[in-house]
């Protein structure tokens, strides 16, 4: 029985978390590389972006924030790892905890998600979309 008391979904949505890690690693990294988050999003750089400092702000708590507390969360989770490492689960104040916080976390990153794309849909979605795949400003020309 497919989706049902097999796991099968546990271990897809494992398989999937770590995926996400592989894909937070490289972007934070070539983010931090590229001064990316000092130059474009911390609340006290340059505003080249044109971002205001609740987007800014909000972006860099989803970033570091959100998602770290997210992977944290479903690790302490994993009877596996907090067999070897139980601080992981006792930080959180157990398993319980680790639930409700991953949830919540989850939730957050839900509404993050369909603000985000409520914005780019209010603020011109092709243009804004089509930026973000070449990397250019709207209007702004190629070399």
């Amino acid at each position: 029985m497919l989706g049902g008391p097999s796991g099968w979904g546990r271990y897809l949505h494992f398989q999937s978390a770590w995926l996400c890690i592989l894909n937070g690693v490289v972007y934070v990294a070539a983010g931090l590389a590229a001064g990316h988050f000092r130059n474009d999003f911390a609340p006290q750089g340059a505003n080249r972006t044109g971002y205001s400092l609740l987007q800014r702000t909000a972006y860099l708590a989803v970033v570091f924030g959100c998602l770290p507390l997210l992977i944290w969360t479903g690790l302490a989770m994993s009877p596996a790892v907090t067999s070897v490492f139980p601080a992981l689960v006792t930080a959180l104040g157990g398993h319980q905890c680790a639930r409700t916080i991953h949830f919540f976390a989850a939730i957050a990153l839900v509404v993050f998600f369909f603000v985000h794309v409520a914005m780019v849909w209010r603020g011109g979605f092709v243009a804004l979309v089509g930026s973000m795949i070449t990397g250019r400003a709207v209007g702004e020309e190629v070399r």
